[in-house]
């Protein structure tokens, strides 16, 4: 189930999980939603299979929420530079997340 906002129960180790990417069997690529020192925060991490589980590597990055807008935008004109999306798409795409922007 879809939530908009993370219940701060369900924070585990690592934070609460948004999406993950399976780059084999010994390696992950982890989204997900973190707190430190009542902050909340974005994080895309590496993460690594060891002895005791997955374990996260220090490859990554951390975001505040205010930049999810900023962070999508990139996502999207990567997608647009490797050819998975059509600049068109992508131009509509990021016209919408600003006027949406503008109008909070």
């Amino acid at each position: 189930m879809f939530q908009l906002r993370p219940d701060p129960d369900e924070f585990g180790e690592f934070g609460v999980p948004a999406h993950v990417i399976h780059k084999g069997g010994r390696e992950q690529v982890r989204f997900y939603v973190n707190e430190y020192q009542g902050h909340e925060y974005m994080d895309i991490r590496a993460f690594y299979r060891s002895e005791e589980g997955w374990r996260p590597s220090r490859k990554g990055v951390t975001l505040r929420p205010e930049f999810y807008r900023e962070l999508l935008k990139g996502v999207l004109e990567l997608g647009g530079q490797v050819g998975e999306i059509s600049q068109t798409t992508l131009d509509a795409i990021i016209k919408e997340l600003d006027s949406d922007h503008e109008s909070t």
